[in-house]
């Protein structure tokens, strides 16, 4: 017979790699992070007749390692003013910013050089709001809906939060390409944003989703009709193979949290602690 403990051991304990990976976003430390497992299990552990078998159980745990992240590491967490804008009206200017790439020269920036330490570093100076977004969708692979449920948010936050992270990490590729003498000489990054480029009106419309297409975050009707226009549209079918290509190298910085094995036997230590 299957007790409530067994049932925990195996549906939960399975996700802690993933857990820890989360907790290492949040406490930017390894002991912090490996502290933060133990008690998001522990809680875990003492509401287990709270979870619904069969829901997202990775999710709960999310959830519930957030939660107690930000009540007992108590950090003052910075937030900027992100919330007026819809997320898709986030999309054009990252768009504008490929386009300031090629006109720079750096189309093919992706391929010439390795660009993972560069957004590494991008991700690690972004503000907590947004690097534990792009933890969760783009290493963690949440859909948008499951990242709002984590974090407790409309999901057009997650999407707004998503594409500015994202823009960041992409201005700090492109001024790392200056800074390598990649752009020609004396290039002024911001300059090339003015004047904007003009759109034709059905490519605003491909270009402010494509985020949400390169995500499969749009509905089937959606994106028949942006493949559609891009089967005939090179303009914007280089965005899209640039955007998806840009998702690859944020999504390859996600780490092997390496033998884990310890973090398990504390975990259950502190569960046989609390059971006694």
């Amino acid at each position: 017979m299957t007790t409530p403990d067994d049932s925990f051991e195996a549906t939960a304990l399975p996700f802690i790699d993933d857990v820890r990976r989360f907790a290492l976003s949040l406490t930017r430390d390894e002991s912090d992070a490996d502290d933060l497992v133990q008690d998001t299990f522990l809680k875990a552990f003492r509401s287990w007749a709270s979870y619904t078998p069969g829901t997202n159980c990775r999710g709960w745990l999310f959830t519930i390692c957030r939660n107690t992240f930000n009540r007992q590491f108590r950090r003052e967490r910075a937030r900027p003013d992100i919330e007026r804008e819809a997320g898709d009206e986030d999309a054009l200017p990252t768009v504008i910013g490929h386009i300031r790439a090629e006109r720079l020269g750096l189309g093919d920036l992706l391929d010439r050089v390795d660009v993972r330490p560069t957004l590494k570093k991008a991700m690690d100076d972004l503000p907590d709001v947004f690097r534990e977004i792009v933890t969760l969708v783009d290493l963690e692979e949440f859909s948008y809906a499951e990242a709002a449920e984590v974090l407790e948010v409309p999901v057009g936050t997650v999407r707004s939060r998503l594409f500015r992270a994202r823009r960041r990490m992409q201005s700090s590729l492109l001024q790392h390409a200056v800074d390598m003498g990649l752009a020609p000489a004396g290039t002024d990054v911001e300059a090339r944003l003015d004047p904007a480029p003009a759109f034709p009106p059905d490519c605003e419309v491909v270009v402010r989703a494509l985020w949400d297409l390169v995500d499969n975050e749009l509905p089937e009707v959606d994106m028949q009709q942006m493949r559609a226009h891009m089967d005939d549209c090179q303009y914007c079918r280089a965005h899209e193979d640039f955007e998806r290509q840009l998702a690859r190298e944020i999504a390859d910085l996600r780490t092997d949290p390496g033998d884990s094995r310890s973090l398990v036997d504390r975990v259950r230590a502190r569960i046989v602690s609390a059971r006694n």
